[in-house]
């Protein structure tokens, strides 16, 4: 008997919500936190579910007028650093609207808290599948 998927809650900010929207972000990177279970992202796995929805940047909290998209998980690879990420994964694939590998990294290092814990945990790249209606 198969184990069931599990669904992560994965909020974003607007631009990366529309750019996954419309086929362009094909990776999403999250920096794993060991220490919280639900953003522990290296214990995803393949078909698990990721439900996106938008964040303000200001404050962080949900904003409503984007409903829920969801994707299954095609792949989590782990990474020690954001630039590796970017490198083996596609800097594009990952971050469409950056022009180099260094204006993705700096797009990384914006998230808040993320640079805390590439630094304690690395990051992860994960595939975005196939999308659920």
């Amino acid at each position: 008997m198969g184990t069931q998927a599990k669904e992560w809650n994965m909020p974003l900010f607007q631009w990366a919500y529309v750019a996954i929207d419309e086929g362009k972000k094909l990776s999403e990177g999250r920096a794993p936190d060991f220490t919280k279970p639900e953003r522990d992202y290296s214990a995803m796995k393949v078909d698990d579910i990721m439900r996106f929805w938008v964040v303000s940047p200001s404050d962080l909290s949900r904003v409503e007028s984007f409903p829920d998209i969801k994707y299954k998980v095609s792949f989590v690879h782990h990474y020690p650093t954001i630039k590796e990420m970017l490198y083996i994964e596609g800097f594009k694939k990952m971050i469409p609207h950056a022009n180099t590998i260094d204006e993705a990294v700096q797009t990384y290092h914006g998230f808040p808290g993320v640079p805390e814990r590439v630094s304690k945990y690395g990051i992860c790249a994960i595939g975005l599948g196939e999308r659920i209606i």
